[in-house]
Parts: C-alpha cells; sequence; structure tokens
C-alpha cells in the first residue's frame, strides 16, 4: 500500500482546481494501516499529515482542532466510524470524510455516505493511487461546496 514516488497527475488535477496542500486526518486503530496512510500521505507533494488517531473520540477531536480538509476514517474503529464521520461533519463542516473500510459491502458504504462520507475505498483493494486521488476528490468536493454556500 505504500508507493515510493509521487503521482504527478494528482499534482497536476491539485494545480488545476486550485487546490494545494491538502490538509488530512487519518483515523484508524490498526497501526499498520495507520502507519502506511501516513507515510503515503508524508509522501505525496500534495498532501499534508495533520494527525492521526486511534478511536471515533480523538479522531473528532483532532478535526475540532486541526480543521483538517480531509478526514480519512476507518469504518469499525472503536466508537465508529459511521459516528466520528456524523460529529466531524457536524463540528468541522470544512472537512470531507472519506472512508477506508476492511468491509466491501454495499450496507457498510451505504451507512457511511448516509453519515456523509463524499468516497468510500476498501482496503487492500484500492491503490494509493485511488487512495490518493479519492483524498484529493473528497478536498476538491469540500471546496465546491464552501463556494457554492458562501462558507469558508
Amino acid at each position: 500500500m505504500i508507493a515510493d514516488e509521487p503521482n504527478l497527475a494528482n499534482t497536476h488535477e491539485l494545480m488545476k482546481t486550485g487546490l494545494r496542500n491538502v490538509r488530512v486526518l487519518v483515523a484508524d486503530d490498526d497501526a499498520v494501516i495507520r502507519a502506511a496512510l501516513s507515510e503515503l500521505i508524508e509522501g505525496r507533494p500534495e498532501l499534508v499529515l495533520v494527525g492521526t488517531a486511534v478511536d471515533a473520540h480523538s479522531s473528532i477531536a483532532l478535526a475540532v482542532s486541526s480543521r483538517p480538509d480531509v478526514a480519512v476514517l476507518d469504518y469499525k474503529m472503536p466508537g465508529g466510524g459511521v459516528y466520528a464521520a456524523r460529529e466531524i461533519i457536524r463540528l468541522s463542516p470544512g472537512t470531507a470524510v472519506l472512508c477506508l473500510s476492511a468491509y466491501g459491502d454495499p450496507g457498510t458504504e451505504s451507512k457511511m455516505r448516509s453519515a456523509g462520507a463524499r468516497g468510500f475505498l476498501i482496503k487492500g483493494a484500492s491503490t494509493n493511487d485511488d487512495i490518493v486521488a479519492s483524498i484529493v476528490a473528497a478536498a476538491r468536493s469540500g471546496e465546491d461546496q464552501c463556494d457554492r454556500s458562501g462558507a469558508d
């Protein structure tokens, strides 16, 4: 799940949309997944890791304090990804939520999307490029939503 070279297409897409330095929060109770995602994000020039969390409550607190552009949440983390998604969107409305889950069933995706997640990726089936592209797309959709609402 770790790539060493930056994806220039994603960087070019960010420059076209005017987004730079997408700030990302990672929340997963699995230390290996958390480390891999952190390494992936830190290895991309267009992304900035603002912090990591191991459960819903710490991810919500981190989102409120750091106001990331995107929160990548595990569905089954302690406290629940659905709860974390709803609270992050409520308390940090400029933060887009992206779910990265081991569970690829339609019910899991539907629950996360109903909670406000803008994307859903399956662990092990999603490539690094898929993850980075989804983070960029979620950030872009968040920017678009702020532009439409007049909020900042």
